[in-house]
């Protein structure tokens, strides 16, 4: 697999531009454009083909795939004193080591951001559900309304029972 292959890409779409912006979170001065999707990554494929070759070039590395580095989940962080302590005391009250009570802090606002996307499109999926569900009833009542109004004129006309599994009752209702 070349190494292009097993970069980062991420595509969205620009009203501004009225096109497709593809990037690359290896390289993230390097962006391109195209009309779909695909011309957007295929553009930014081709501009990093010359990049790569011209770092090579010049002996240096390309940058390591974001999935083939080593993560060691640790990172330094630079906070002003009072934020710092203000931390130390949140995570005092809730009798957590500082690491524990940020690393919590960090998780929960990375899931939410996820969580609220995913409530945002359930809410979508019941909207059109709830659509559908009212126009399957607007039907089942228009079929109801004629399969009773052809049953009535039927049997007034012949004066005679329709074997059915549908039955009138005194009060001229249908009941199964």
């Amino acid at each position: 697999m070349d190494l292009i292959d097993k970069y980062t890409y991420r595509i969205q779409w620009s009203e501004e531009d009225d096109a497709f912006l593809a990037s690359c979170l290896e390289f993230p001065s390097i962006m391109t454009h195209g009309d779909s999707q695909s011309d957007a990554i295929d553009e930014l494929k081709i501009v990093l083909k010359v990049v790569i070759d011209d770092i090579s070039e010049k002996k240096k590395e390309a940058p390591i795939p974001i999935k083939e580095r080593q993560f060691k989940g640790n990172i330094s962080l630079r906070i002003p004193p009072e934020t710092h302590e203000e931390l130390f005391y949140h995570a005092n009250e809730q009798d957590l080591s500082l690491n524990q009570y940020i690393t919590t802090i960090l998780e929960k606002n990375l899931y939410e951001n996820k969580i609220g996307e995913t409530v945002s499109e359930l809410k979508g999926i019941i909207a059109n559900l709830s659509l559908e569900m009212t126009s399957l009833r607007m039907m089942n009542e228009e079929m109801f309304s004629t399969l009773y109004s052809n049953r009535r004129s039927f049997t007034e006309e012949s004066n005679t029972a329709i074997p059915s599994p549908y039955l009138v009752s005194d009060n001229d209702e249908i009941a199964i």
